[in-house]
């Protein structure tokens, strides 16, 4: 459907969002659904390791500013907007956003609750320095 964002990116957003609170959870849930929806590995080991992906998409290059922007300054340069405005219409940055902030507070409650991870994992993120 032409008025859904796309999963792959979706999905690439949420992980920007596990990165960003190091929800190991959200984190572990994620990675491999935005590995099958086409997010590429390298693209996502860049995120892991706290670096700006090299080997973007065009499109997660747009979400990735977009989502590290409002998260980090809490607010959006007409520039990263109008980059974003270029690869999703009106109401699918409205669904980004508004997942962006879902998974931000997702992550905020499990965090702040030292949600355990399932049996036999390790934990995929470090803290960001």
């Amino acid at each position: 459907d032409a008025a859904l964002v796309p999963r792959r990116l979706n999905e690439f957003a949420i992980l920007i969002q596990a990165r960003l609170w190091t929800s190991q959870v959200e984190w572990l849930a994620h990675y491999p659904i935005a590995l099958r929806e086409g997010v590429a590995e390298r693209t996502l080991a860049d995120l892991k390791a706290g670096r700006r992906p090299a080997s973007m998409k065009a499109d997660e290059a747009a979400v990735y500013d977009l989502c590290m922007e409002i998260s980090t300054t809490h607010t959006v340069a007409d520039a990263t907007y109008a980059r974003a405005a270029r690869v999703l219409n009106e109401q699918q940055l409205v669904d980004l956003l508004t997942l962006s902030g879902t998974y931000a507070t997702l992550a905020m409650v499990m965090n702040g609750f030292e949600q355990e991870l399932p049996p036999g994992t390790q934990a995929p993120l470090q803290p960001l320095r």
